[in-house]
């Protein structure tokens, strides 16, 4: 077995590691379950201590010894722990008591060893079944994957055919499109120099109008000067003249009303003259009193007639 132990190799070494994983992982959830002892602790360590010789050296040696130390190291303890007792023991029966207690545990330890070893031996003839497995496992799978490299292969190189007739095609395409870009290029330069000859026409044009337009506004500006000139003295005279138009239509509304007053006047003296001379003539007063001719009789009458012809109504 130890010979066995020695040669390993590391498929064997990785399967010995999932193996004790996965008891280790078992003891571990059956502590979970039903609780802790001294024997599950044993084998726990004993598991941890073999998976890090695994990983470490490749090998399973130290795991009688790390066992034989665990159990002489626990002797110890329990040797230290029974003296202690006999010493605080002060009766003989209790000492053999406890002595019997401790042949006893050792038995059954000698059995959890026994159990060990077992275990291990189980766990070693499990290792290389799944190791023989594995194998087979991995031939199936070698061929598996030959048989549909094959078939990937035989897909590829189809699709491989109708790349390169797409290809083909696409470059047939290209070749056509380089021609028609060439020439919309050559379309395009011929249109750029005949727009830069039109810009260089148009710049130049705009130069010699801008130059005309100074000028005629040059003059303009001078024109527009002496018109401002002009009609600033025609509106300093206008101004001037006004002022004596309108002293002259109000000197001559004065002159109207003026006129318009002594007409009436004269009209109002001959009336009054009239008037005045026909008073005279009637009653023959002034230079009218020798005037020949009957007189004439007033036609007004006598206010005692009056009265009295009110008083007889």
């Amino acid at each position: 077995m130890n010979q066995n132990l020695n040669d390993l190799t590391p498929i064997n070494i990785k399967k010995f590691s999932d193996v004790f994983e996965k008891t280790l992982l078992e003891i571990s959830i059956l502590e979970s379950l039903y609780g802790s002892c001294d024997f599950i602790e044993y084998l726990k360590n004993v598991f941890q201590t073999s998976i890090e010789d695994l990983h470490n050296f490749g090998t399973l040696n130290t795991l009688a010894v790390v066992s034989d130390d665990n159990l002489t190291e626990w002797k110890a303890e329990k040797n230290e722990q029974t003296l202690e007792e006999q010493h605080c023991c002060s009766n003989d029966q209790e000492f053999l008591q406890e002595y019997e207690s401790f042949e006893k545990k050792m038995q059954i330890l000698k059995r959890e060893k026994k159990d060990i070893d077992s275990v291990i031996e189980k766990c070693t003839e499990i290792g290389e079944r799944t190791i023989i497995r594995k194998e087979t496992e991995k031939n199936y799978v070698d061929k598996w994957e030959k048989a549909r490299v094959e078939n990937f292969k035989f897909k590829f190189k189809a699709k491989e055919l109708e790349l390169q007739r797409k290809i083909t095609k696409l470059q047939e395409e290209l070749e056509t499109e380089k021609i028609v870009d060439t020439q919309y290029e050559q379309f395009l330069k011929y249109s750029i120099n005949e727009l830069e000859k039109q810009i260089e026409y148009w710049e130049y044009k705009y130069k010699t109008d801008i130059m005309e337009i100074d000028e005629k506004l040059k003059n303009l500006m001078i024109i527009l000067n002496e018109k401002t000139r002009k009609i600033d003295s025609l509106e300093k005279t206008y101004n001037e003249r006004q002022i004596i138009i309108e002293e002259h239509v109000l000197n001559k509304r004065k002159l109207e009303e003026l006129k318009k007053l002594n007409e009436h006047r004269e009209k109002m003296a001959t009336k009054i003259q009239a008037w005045w001379r026909g008073i005279m003539v009637r009653r023959r007063l002034g230079p009218y009193k020798n005037l020949l001719g009957p007189r004439k009789k007033s036609l007004k009458k006598p206010l005692v007639n009056k009265k009295k012809k009110t008083k007889g109504k």
